[in-house]
């Protein structure tokens, strides 16, 4: 088996890349304090998506380049398979092949 290394912000253009979220609107740590620092403006709408309800799980938020992808309720919980398990039944229904 040969690896492969890169950086998957290259990818975007390509793909979709999917992000994973907590449902409080922080944007702290991994994938999604990367994508933070990429688009200053991303941690200011999912917060906003989260104070008005359009953010919750069994819902993904689909932008031109990136998938917000709810994972857990608060950044300090652990993330649950049931709930994880619904937004993946979300992501699935996503008209994109190109998500990763």
């Amino acid at each position: 088996m040969k690896m492969l290394y890169i950086d998957i912000w290259d990818l975007l253009g390509s793909y979709k890349l999917v992000i994973p979220v907590n449902l409080i609107g922080n944007m702290g740590k991994g994938l999604a304090l990367q994508a933070k620092e990429k688009y200053l403006h991303l941690e200011n709408f999912w917060k906003a998506c989260c104070i008005s309800g359009r953010a919750k799980f069994g819902r993904v938020i689909v932008g031109e380049h990136l998938i917000l992808f709810p994972v857990k309720y608060h950044w300090r919980d652990k993330a649950n398979l049931e709930l994880l398990e619904s937004s993946l039944k979300a992501l699935s229904k996503v008209d994109s092949p190109r998500a990763i």
